[in-house]
């Protein structure tokens, strides 16, 4: 008889529960923000953007919004959109998992947090 099968780590369930430390943690690092800067730099202003997992907001939603893009934002951690929230009012956003948000998301969801 073979051993069940140990549970999958649940990453949305990590975040929330080290959130505190991730804002800390991520606030302090520029890692990635260059490239995206770049990056967002090739698109048209406005262009729609969503980003999944956006945490905080920082330093990557920063340069997103930086470079005048539309964006729309998705995060599974309640701590982390609030800090987002608190931040970029104004982006639309959505605490879900990422893989229950893959859909394409209402245009402007202009009602707010979903």
């Amino acid at each position: 008889m073979q051993a069940p099968e140990a549970p999958q780590p649940d990453a949305a369930a990590a975040y929330e529960a080290h959130a505190a430390s991730f804002l800390r943690t991520r606030d302090a690092s520029p890692v990635g923000s260059r490239v995206v800067a770049q990056w967002a730099r090739t698109l048209p202003p406005g262009a729609e953007v969503l980003e999944l997992a956006c945490g905080g907001g920082q330093p990557i939603t920063q340069a997103l919004h930086a470079a005048g893009l539309a964006l729309w934002a998705v995060d599974a951690s309640p701590t982390l959109l609030t800090a987002f929230a608190r931040r970029f009012p104004a982006v639309p956003k959505r605490c879900a998992r990422v893989g229950a948000s893959c859909s394409p998301p209402p245009p402007r969801w202009a009602s707010g947090p979903i």
